[in-house]
C-alpha cells in the first residue's frame, strides 16, 4: 500500500504541473508543511503503527472471539460468502462507499466529531494534499464504524486492499487542482469541481453538502449535492478558521485538548 500511495501521490503532483485548473497556485503554497508532516503521518507512521500492530491485534481477539460464539459457523450462509469476488468487489465498493457518505455526513453534525474533522476543515488552498490532512480519530471513527457490520457480510478480506487504492486515487483526484472537467459523469463520480464546493467557507448553500467520498450519487440521491457551474469558492475553510491552529502539531493535539476541557468542565459543574 505504502509503494501504490506514493506512486499514486507523485503522479498527481506531475499532473498539477502538467494541467493545472487554478494556474496561478503554487506548488509550496499556505501549509505545505503542515500537509507533508500529515502525509508522513497518515500515509506511513500511523499506517504502519495503527494498522500493523493495533488493528491487527483488535482484528485477531475480534475473529477469535466470533469463533469462540460460533458466531463465523452461524454466518456461513453469510450472503457474499462464496460468491464470486467481482461480484464481491462491485457490492463491497458501492456499500462501503455508501457507509462512508453517513459516517461523514455524522462527522459534520455531532459536535464532538466536527471538531476532529475540522483539521480536514483547515485546508484553504486545495491540492492533492489536502486529501491527507485529516486526524487520525477519523481513521478508527471510520473503521470502528464500518468493520463489524461489513466483516458479517463474508466478503474477500482482499479486496479492501483494492477498493482502498481507489479511494486513494479519488481522493487525490478530488482535492487536486487538476484541469479535469468529467461533464455529466461528475453526477456518478466525485471530482473536484464538486468537492471543492464542500470544503467552501463564504456560501451559506454549500454547508453540509457534497459528502461524497469516492462517488457524488449518494449526494444528488439524497439532496446533499451543490455545484454551481458558473463559480468556484472565494474561501475555504470555515468561520472560524483564523482563530485555529495551524501546523501537523498543533492541529493533532487541538481537537484532543477541547475534549478533555469539556469533561473538565462538565465534572466541575457535577
Amino acid at each position: 500500500m505504502i509503494k501504490a500511495f506514493v506512486i499514486i501521490s507523485l503522479g498527481f503532483m506531475l499532473l498539477e504541473r502538467l494541467i493545472p485548473w487554478r494556474k496561478e497556485q503554487p506548488m509550496l503554497r499556505k501549509g505545505f508543511l503542515s500537509d507533508l508532516a500529515f502525509i508522513l503521518f497518515n500515509g506511513y507512521l500511523f499506517n504502519r503503527l495503527f494498522y500493523v500492530s493495533v488493528a491487527a491485534t483488535v482484528l485477531v481477539y475480534f475473529s477469535k472471539s466470533m469463533e469462540a460464539l460460533g458466531v463465523w459457523d452461524t454466518l456461513k450462509s453469510a450472503i457474499m460468502r462464496g460468491q464470486p469476488l467481482w461480484l464481491q468487489f462491485i457490492v463491497l465498493f458501492f456499500i462501503q462507499d455508501f457507509l462512508k457518505w453517513c459516517v461523514h455526513n455524522v462527522l459534520h453534525r455531532v459536535p464532538a466529531l466536527w471538531e476532529f474533522h475540522k483539521v480536514h476543515h483547515s485546508v484553504e488552498i486545495m491540492d492533492w494534499m489536502g486529501n491527507m490532512r485529516y486526524h487520525w480519530v477519523e481513521v478508527i471513527v471510520y473503521n470502528g464504524l464500518l468493520f463489524i457490520p461489513l466483516s458479517f457480510l463474508g466478503f474477500n478480506p482482499h479486496l479492501f486492499y483494492w477498493i482502498g487504492l481507489i479511494e486513494i486515487v479519488i481522493g487525490h483526484f478530488n482535492h487536486s487542482n487538476v484541469r479535469l472537467n468529467i461533464k455529466w459523469f461528475g453526477y456518478f463520480l466525485n471530482s473536484p469541481r464538486f468537492h471543492i464546493w464542500h470544503h467552501a467557507a463564504d456560501d451559506p448553500q454549500a454547508i453540509n453538502k457534497n459528502f461524497g467520498i469516492v462517488l457524488s450519487v449518494w449526494d444528488w440521491i439524497f439532496g446533499t449535492a451543490y455545484m454551481p457551474s458558473n463559480r468556484v469558492p472565494g474561501q475555504l475553510g470555515f468561520a472560524e478558521i483564523s482563530r485555529y491552529p495551524t501546523g501537523f502539531v498543533g492541529q493533532s493535539i487541538f481537537p484532543l485538548s477541547l475534549l478533555f476541557q469539556k469533561r473538565e468542565t462538565s465534572q466541575s459543574l457535577k
